[in-house]
């Protein structure tokens, strides 16, 4: 659906372009099933947790927090010695056969991919103090472009445990998101650059105008989710990782796509783009 600028979200005509038009696929957000048995990940993850001496009894992931050693857990909701996926052959693997499932099969079109994603371990525990208001409300919510990624890249969130409540990965719609974007960016006079990398600004409006605020982490909601589904999203839309009160552990996987000609196009432009055979795998999706 279009989104258009009203008066109080009129921004330049370069930013406006990009952040309402079409999504590459429709809705710019989809949860896609694909089938455990021909894309293990879980069981080889475990396997590489167990080995890597993490923790003796990987699954159920659910209960992970109870048997891992907590020196591992790092405030980041990263795991000390957790196993790289490129570095694991038997893990690599499966995560190559779903990125190849997803160009082929789901978007229909070849892209780049990250070449070494990270594990994430969402943990029932406080989330370092960055990011907070003035009530302590933990206040994460951002898309990748405000870090600084590229108005053309693909989100890709790949739950292994079964996802509830405050353990689950929170998310605006495309729509939503779009509306949002516009008036953040028409109250600090960016433009399609200064947009780029401008997640403290986004912050400050958050912590500072409660009305807006409040309409960005209602526009957010948990995605319940079991392991068999992958979360493809557009890169302006808005999401978040909130405090874990549950007691439940969410481990997932994390990763970005773009298209073929979009990164091309980024490439041939020099600057400090992401390059093959660094940030992305040196063969494309297509080429798996």
């Amino acid at each position: 659906m279009e989104v258009k600028a009203t008066a109080e979200s009129t921004v330049t005509g370069s930013l406006q372009a990009l952040l309402t038009r079409e999504p590459l696929f429709p809705g710019g957000v989809l949860r896609v099933p694909y089938s455990t048995d021909l894309i293990d990940i879980r069981s080889r993850v475990a396997r590489a947790l167990r080995e890597s001496g993490v923790i003796e009894e990987p699954l159920p992931f659910e209960s992970f927090h109870h048997r891992v050693r907590q020196e591992c857990v790092l405030p980041l909701q990263e795991l000390a010695g957790a196993p790289s996926i490129q570095a694991n052959p038997s893990v690599r693997e499966a995560y190559l056969r779903l990125v190849r499932f997803l160009a082929r099969d789901v978007l229909r079109f070849d892209v780049v991919f990250e070449a070494n994603p990270f594990l994430r371990f969402h943990v029932p525990a406080p989330m370092p103090l960055r990011y907070r208001g003035n009530d302590s409300r933990l206040l994460a919510h951002h898309n990748d472009i405000l870090v600084g990624d590229s108005y053309d890249q693909i989100n890709c969130w790949l739950p292994l445990t079964r996802c509830r409540g405050t353990a689950a990965f929170h998310m605006s719609t495309l729509e939503r998101s779009q509306s949002l974007l516009l008036r953040f960016a028409a109250d600090r006079g960016l433009d399609a650059t200064t947009f780029v990398g401008s997640r403290a600004l986004f912050y400050e409006r958050l912590a500072t105008d409660r009305a807006f605020r409040d309409e960005v982490l209602a526009s957010c909601l948990p995605i319940e989710i079991d392991y068999g589904e992958v979360v493809v999203f557009d890169a302006r839309v808005l999401h978040a990782t909130t405090e874990n009160t549950e007691d439940l552990t969410r481990i997932s996987i994390d990763f970005r796509l773009a298209p073929v000609p979009a990164y091309e196009r980024r490439a041939t432009a020099g600057g400090t783009a992401p390059l093959k055979g660094a940030f992305y795998d040196e063969r494309t999706a297509f080429e798996i």
